[in-house]
């Protein structure tokens, strides 16, 4: 979730030439817009999020909630512009007290189960995307789409390949092409031994998303643990033709250069 979008709300205060208004302007210098409720902060944040001003989307949503205390949206909003800037205990302390005031809210126990995914504690995001299918189960499809991707990430993160897989094929159900999905879904098929399923969702990502670096090097770790050390190569190689990142490149010269010594070996 990191880095999509940003930048600052830009306010002016007119300064009189008296000299208490110059004291006034010296102690606050700037000063927020009044959209004047609490659903209109909602939505200058939310347009400031997608702009990737998430400081400024951070002060609409706190604004708002200085005139609602007991908006639960504004809270989740404002969780999600905190984890794009690394704040996870403010995004945590947030989505508690959104899920606090609407326990009920299935995009509240998801957004918290996105936060406890970034920070690692993959029980928890679990248990939390688990609770919203189960107050949402008949979701409408783009919100289906993110979440199962979500739970099969998590569940990849847990070693749950099998179950991975299954969340990932939901999502492909939805008519959703799109390579990352598919690649994960290799990735899962790979380590519980479904490999002809594994390369050809491999073939799909790479249909759909044709120079995308990380595919290549990923099905040709799959080709290396197969002892397939040729295959293996030719798609180290394009990975390395298609890279921009040195110390990626530098890993996957790495891999083409044990798959090279295997091949020699033989």
């Amino acid at each position: 979730m990191e880095d999509q979008m940003k930048k600052t709300i830009i306010a002016i205060l007119s300064v009189g030439a008296v000299i208490f208004l110059v004291k006034e302007a010296l102690l606050h210098p700037v000063k927020l817009p009044d959209y004047g409720t609490p659903q209109r902060y909602e939505k200058s944040g939310l347009a400031k999020y997608q702009k990737g001003d998430y400081a400024g989307a951070i002060a609409d949503y706190t604004r708002g909630i200085e005139l609602d205390p007991n908006y639960a949206l504004l809270y989740n909003r404002r969780a999600g512009s905190e984890m794009e800037l690394q704040k996870y205990a403010e995004a945590e302390k947030d989505i508690n007290r959104a899920i606090e005031l609407e326990p009920t809210g299935a995009g509240h126990w998801f957004a918290r189960g996105l936060l406890k995914n970034e920070l690692k504690a993959y029980e928890e995001a679990l248990a939390d995307v688990n609770k919203s299918i189960q107050l949402e189960p008949d979701a409408e499809d783009d919100m289906k789409v993110m979440v199962y991707f979500t739970r099969g990430i998590i569940k990849r993160n847990l070693r749950d390949y099998r179950g991975a897989a299954k969340d990932f094929s939901v999502v492909i159900s939805l008519d959703l092409m799109d390579a990352q999905v598919y690649n994960n879904r290799a990735l899962s098929y790979g380590h519980i031994g479904k490999y002809n399923e594994a390369f050809a969702d491999f073939a799909q990502a790479l249909k759909l998303s044709p120079n995308d670096d990380y595919i290549y090097y990923e099905r040709a770790e799959l080709y290396e643990r197969l002892n397939k050390h040729k295959e293996a190569v030719a798609d180290y190689d394009k990975a390395i033709s298609l890279t921009k990142d040195p110390s990626f490149r530098a890993q996957a010269e790495q891999r083409r250069a044990e798959s090279k010594k295997a091949l020699r070996i033989k």
